[in-house]
């Protein structure tokens, strides 16, 4: 990103790294694979904090450039996506992309040059959806690592098969609500986006956040970009807010 890197997040690829010039384009499947990619190597850091950037990587990816290319109908889908693109015609002779990226490179359509994109894509939101959380046996540990309004049971090892429930409206609204219900304890760990670590680290220089449990405010510590506070079992059928 820091030679190759676009306002959307991705990294400009047109067939091959092509730096950071707003002219040169992404193709979809860059920013499908490319999420993918993040989302496995969050979990495979060997630290919060090399996770939590992955995961800030994959964020903006996702609210990003991939809606950028594609669209419900896939009308909207060109075969690279620009930054700043002013115009939807067929490039002239002389452009300054190689040749096999061609003239109607830039044009919107179901599957405009080439079609690995129209046939790759299916597989951004599935994925996105389907690392939403974590689960750490070993440390009885569910990561909630991206903000997107999700449900999910846990296996028997969190939580003793742990309901939780995440109701927002982020990136749009600025406010994250966990629903849980657990017969056994366990440990939540919630990434908080990047903007807001720098909100709350730069308050006097303090590194904790005001939650609120139960209608009861806690201070907890933000640590390597997660908070992460004891979630007590709680087996009776109305879920506690967290």
């Amino acid at each position: 990103m820091e030679h190759h890197g676009q306002p959307n997040g991705i990294f400009a690829a047109d067939e091959h790294l092509a730096g950071g010039s707003p002219s040169r384009g992404t193709e979809l499947c860059v920013v499908v694979e490319a999420m993918w990619s993040l989302a496995l190597l969050a979990q495979a850091s060997p630290d919060d904090k090399g996770a939590a950037e992955a995961l800030d990587a994959l964020e903006q990816v996702a609210v990003n450039a991939l809606p950028g290319g594609i669209s419900g109908d896939l009308w909207s889908h060109p075969y690279l996506q620009f930054a700043n693109s002013y115009q939807a015609r067929p490039f002239v002779q002389d452009h300054v992309w190689p040749v096999f990226d061609g003239p109607d490179a830039g044009m919107y359509g179901l599957a405009p040059h080439y079609e690995c994109c129209t046939a790759n894509f299916h597989q951004g939101y599935p994925k996105l959806i389907s690392n939403l959380f974590f689960e750490v046996p070993a440390k009885n540990t569910l990561v909630s690592a991206l903000w997107m309004p999700s449900r999910l049971n846990t296996s028997g090892d969190i939580g003793g098969c742990a309901a939780v429930e995440l109701r927002t409206e982020y990136p749009f609204g600025l406010s994250a609500e966990y629903l849980v219900s657990n017969p056994k304890a366990f440990l939540l760990q919630i990434r908080l986006p990047a903007f807001l670590r720098e909100v709350a680290g730069a308050s006097a220089g303090l590194s904790t956040v005001h939650v609120w449990v139960e209608g009861h405010e806690r201070i907890v510590e933000l640590v390597d970009g997660f908070l992460a506070y004891e979630i007590p079992a709680w087996p009776l059928p109305e879920p506690r807010v967290a």
